[in-house]
């Protein structure tokens, strides 16, 4: 995001979320959607990451960005698991642990512009953010080199936009050969399931914050397979819909759901997986968008 800034300037569309957000929505796609329907010359970046709640899209956008980074319009695109307060936030919790967060709330404003190539090594970094004494506040560019870093996983490839393409297609027939079949009641993602709790208040939160600062919230829920919904997902996905349709008016966002309603998303040959999508179906979602007049899609700056 940091070198995006640097070399575009900063986007007027954020899309955010989690992994089904970062390889669910194709941000150039969307662009070129856009300026065909006469919105020529918007910016899109795409800043969707693995295993983002609620509450970790409510720390980003008061905590991580800048007023100088935030957008024009906030697309936030998702489903029911970022949302859900029964189960375990591991990611939020992993953050709040981690040395890079703590540096964060030292940090002064953000440099745009700081160039990555200046950070000092990784275990120097390491060590000042663990010593909050001797520790200079982090910039935006420097946490997200420390976090790196730091983690010991594999960094999935995204391009300059921030997307992640997937070019794998989800096939019923032979996916379950690989991976074995989690029945939805014993399902994770809907456990103690609860649309209440942490991650109602953080929703909130974020469009408390983006009322205050003036920028439209729009959430998008995202198309599942067939495959995945089964009878007892497929309940609680009713459940979250309505649950979402109900409370935007009062919360103070917009809802857009691209599950079902004949829009034709859920085709197995636009999904990698069950339920992430793949390149195809990120294109799909991007033009769907694009016509949507609902959207207060950013008027170009002169």
């Amino acid at each position: 995001y940091q070198s995006y800034i640097s070399a575009i300037g900063v986007p007027d569309v954020l899309i955010l979320g989690s992994s089904r957000a970062a390889q669910g929505l194709d941000p150039r796609i969307l662009q070129h959607a856009l300026a065909a329907r006469g919105h020529s010359g918007l910016k899109v970046f795409n800043f969707g990451i693995n295993g983002a709640t609620a509450q970790v899209v409510d720390w980003m956008v008061r905590e991580v960005l800048t007023a100088e980074q935030l957008p024009r319009l906030i697309l936030w695109v998702d489903g029911s698991r970022a949302f859900n307060s029964g189960r375990p936030d591991r990611t939020y919790d992993l953050i709040l642990a981690s040395p890079g967060y703590q540096s964060l709330q030292k940090r002064q404003p953000a440099t745009v512009g700081w160039n990555v190539e200046q950070a000092a090594p990784a275990k120097a970094r390491l060590a000042a953010a663990a010593n909050p004494t001797q520790a200079t506040p982090a910039t935006s560019a420097q946490l997200l080199v420390l976090v790196q870093d730091s983690l010991p996983l594999e960094v999935s490839p995204i391009d300059a936009n921030g997307f992640i393409a997937v070019s794998d297609r989800f096939n019923p027939s032979t996916y379950y050969d690989t991976y074995p079949y989690v029945a939805g009641e014993y399902d994770g993602d809907y456990q103690g399931f609860n649309l209440g709790g942490v991650q109602a208040v953080a929703l909130e939160s974020v469009a408390a914050f983006a009322r205050s600062r003036q920028i439209p919230l729009a959430i998008v829920n995202l198309p599942l397979t067939s495959a995945y919904l089964d009878p007892v997902r497929a309940d609680y996905e009713v459940q979250y819909r309505r649950h979402m349709q109900q409370i935007a008016p009062e919360v103070g966002f917009l809802w857009r759901d691209l599950q079902g309603k004949n829009l034709d998303l859920d085709r197995n040959e636009y999904f990698e997986d069950p339920s992430h999508l793949n390149t195809a179906g990120a294109a799909a979602v991007a033009r769907q968008l694009a016509i949507d007049p609902n959207i207060p899609w950013p008027r170009l700056q002169k």
